[in-house]
């Protein structure tokens, strides 16, 4: 269920409401449902939006209105491709994905109390040119299984080994295999053998695995009349620089998969 969070230009809820309200809604997903985060342009705008299962759509709703209670919540419908128009996508992977991105806290400047909002230059990433373009960033979240946290956390502490930071390639690979498909985790079983060091594993890192850990998959969207394929390249490249200043500067990067 596809519903739209259309806010108040007044609004001045701290991004970290939005923290409280996506922690809320993965204490009410018992079932482990993916659920999506949107970023995207209706009639030549950007826009918010949550896409969640039906059941979840109104603890959703009412936990988002908990922490935004000035903001509207609508059911919307999915839009259809227009004729003569194509979809091109782009997908995203934290690389390496144990690292901790950088969160509201990072963008607060505590002395003059003032915050650069970190999602203002994802909704004019995906404002589109005109009416008939549309642009969207997604981000389908899955909340991780206790295996996967288990595996995640021996991956951090063989990435604090100083023995991977001599082979970065082999470190990113190890650490994208050891979370993916049946076939990659075989692939790179002889490596958990290798060195690790659960002592220099840092303090961020930890922080993450032990708070609310998801699976997340990241798209970028842009749909486009056939003849605006250069616009379409250069948008999508937009947006995905505009998910640059969350990653941690020289410990994690944003990968084309």
């Amino acid at each position: 269920m596809l519903l739209l969070v259309q806010s108040p230009s007044g609004n001045e809820r701290h991004p970290r409401h939005a923290s409280q309200a996506i922690s809320a809604i993965a204490a009410t997903n018992s079932r482990r449902l993916p659920w999506s985060l949107l970023y995207r342009s209706q009639e030549s705008r950007s826009t918010m939006a949550i896409e969640v299962p039906p059941s979840l759509a109104k603890p959703a709703r009412e936990l988002l209105l908990a922490q935004y209670p000035d903001v509207a919540i609508i059911k919307a419908t999915a839009t259809e491709l227009p004729a003569g128009h194509v979809r091109r996508t782009r997908h995203l992977r934290l690389s390496p994905d144990v690292a901790p991105l950088r969160t509201a806290e990072a963008f607060e400047d505590l002395l003059n109390r003032n915050l650069t909002d970190p999602a203002s230059s994802i909704l004019q990433a995906v404002v589109p040119n005109n009416s008939s373009q549309q642009c969207e960033l997604r981000l389908t979240l899955r909340p991780a299984t206790t295996w996967q946290r288990y595996r995640a956390r021996r991956v951090a502490a063989q990435h604090a080994h100083t023995w991977w930071r001599r082979l970065p390639q082999l470190a990113d690979l190890f650490a994208c295999w050891a979370n993916g498909s049946r076939w990659q985790r075989l692939t790179v079983l002889p490596l958990w053998v290798l060195p690790r060091n659960d002592d220099r594993v840092p303090a961020e890192t930890l922080a993450k695995l032990d708070d609310h850990l998801y699976r997340m998959q990241i798209t970028a969207a842009v749909t486009a009349p056939q003849t605006q394929q250069a616009f379409s390249e250069k948008k999508l490249d937009q947006i995905v620089a505009a998910l640059d200043p969350f990653c941690q500067p020289g410990r994690s990067k944003w990968k084309q998969v």
